[in-house]
């Protein structure tokens, strides 16, 4: 049994190492995936916690990531920076995005930890 405060903690120490949130252009992430494929975009990521989860999000304003199709989002950590394809991918999601300079766009992953 985990209890509240450690799923406090649990949450907290992994927003502490997920802090870059990346999008990429290749084939989507699987469960072996270190890396995305073909990733263009690498950003800080913003951070909300909702009870048991952690809301990892990235906002591109109308002058970022123009004319790319997104097919893949993740959060890293273990070392990840600003630098595309460091760190590890720790999750990642399939989207599909096409992004022009007449829209911003927010993505955001949700990470739960679950006592049970």
């Amino acid at each position: 049994m985990i209890t509240s405060a450690g799923l406090a903690r649990v949450l907290a120490l992994l927003d502490q190492d997920l802090a870059y949130f990346g999008l990429g252009s290749g084939t989507p992430p699987g469960v072996d995936s270190v890396i995305l494929d073909q990733e263009a975009i690498r950003k800080i990521a913003t951070t909300t916690i909702d009870g048991d989860t952690l809301i990892k999000e990235v906002y591109l304003d109308e002058g970022q990531g123009n004319g790319i199709h997104f097919t893949s989002a993740g959060i890293f950590g273990d070392g990840a920076t600003a630098a595309v394809d460091t760190g590890k991918l720790f999750a990642g999601s399939e989207i599909d995005v096409d992004k022009d300079q007449y829209e911003s766009l927010t993505v955001s992953i949700e990470i739960t930890v679950e006592a049970e």
